[in-house]
């Protein structure tokens, strides 16, 4: 989840991210504390998570407020080392080694920028005082520090393009994440894997959700899957796809939609031909498709 939230943050210059880690359950406002667990958090962006406040929706893992341990709290005077100590206290040493075996964990290069930087700079040297001023920001971010250090040794730094997720991609990949604790999720999966699929076929980019990014948030956070909203969603999309290719039939043959009935499907072809237009409010996002299929459809 946190590499997920990274590349949806690729891009992002918030110094908390347009995207954070989002409650279920909340922690605050209710009559039990939410747990910070996977199936109690949605990868979400950051306005729709204040807009949603300590609302419950449904669902999620929660805990009595009397069962929770004071020794764990995380006080304001701790830094990331006395947080990462408590962390492994309260996981247990032994598992946490066998975690870190598992993972292959290795320092992060933000951590390793800031070592190597540390033992470069010298704080009694006047030369280095902005320097340091970079260094001891917490806000400073990894791009910066990596310039920071080209800086100080006159070396360029090479570092790999970084992973970028689109808001769609950030939806299917949570709502499939989901779906493992939420069967029920499985028609919005399905409905944005297929949209994201023939905007990526047809135009090449991700599908664009708009405002209806708000919709799929509440869905993830309890709401019932809205069946008349998805049916709208993924028919507008196709109507969308449909005028790219010029034609409603083909944009069908692509993936057929199983969960929406012919009679569905051809109401909806009738209504669309009829308005001599096949342009919908909608603007595609992202996906796969079978070429073979596409090909023989086309």
């Amino acid at each position: 989840m946190h590499k997920v939230q990274q590349a949806a943050n690729a891009w992002s210059h918030d110094s908390f991210g347009l995207y954070q880690f989002c409650h279920v359950y909340p922690v605050k406002g209710q009559p039990f504390v939410g747990k910070f667990t996977p199936a109690n958090l949605v990868i979400g962006r950051a306005e729709l998570n204040y807009e949603h406040g300590s609302q419950w929706l449904g669902g999620g893992e929660f805990i009595q407020r009397n069962d929770k341990s004071v020794r764990w709290d995380i006080a304001n005077w701790m830094t990331d080392l006395d947080i990462m100590n408590l962390l492994v206290e309260c996981i247990g040493q032994s598992v946490w080694a066998e975690f870190a075996k598992v993972a292959k964990l290795a320092p992060s290069k933000r951590q390793s920028y800031i070592e190597t930087l540390t033992k470069l700079l010298d704080r009694g040297n006047t030369t280095h005082r902005e320097w340091l001023k970079v260094l001891d920001n917490p806000r400073t971010s990894t791009p910066e520090l990596s310039a920071l250090l080209e800086a100080v040794t006159g070396k360029q730094m090479f570092s790999f393009p970084r992973r970028y997720m689109t808001p769609m991609e950030v939806a299917i990949a949570e709502t499939q994440r989901l779906s493992a604790y939420r069967p029920e999720l499985s028609p919005l999966l399905k409905g944005l894997e297929q949209v994201e699929q023939m905007s990526r076929y047809v135009d090449c980019d991700s599908f664009d959700l708009g405002a209806d990014e708000a919709c799929i948030f509440n869905m993830l956070h309890g709401h019932d899957v809205n069946a008349d909203w998805l049916e709208q969603f993924v028919l507008a999309a196709l109507s969308k796809v449909a005028d790219k290719v010029k034609s409603f039939d083909q944009v069908v043959m692509l993936r057929p939609l199983d969960f929406y009935t012919p009679e569905q499907l051809a109401d909806y072809h009738a209504v669309v031909a009829a308005s001599g237009s096949w342009a919908s409010s909608y603007v595609p996002d992202y996906t796969w498709l079978d070429r073979a299929l596409v090909e023989q459809a086309l």
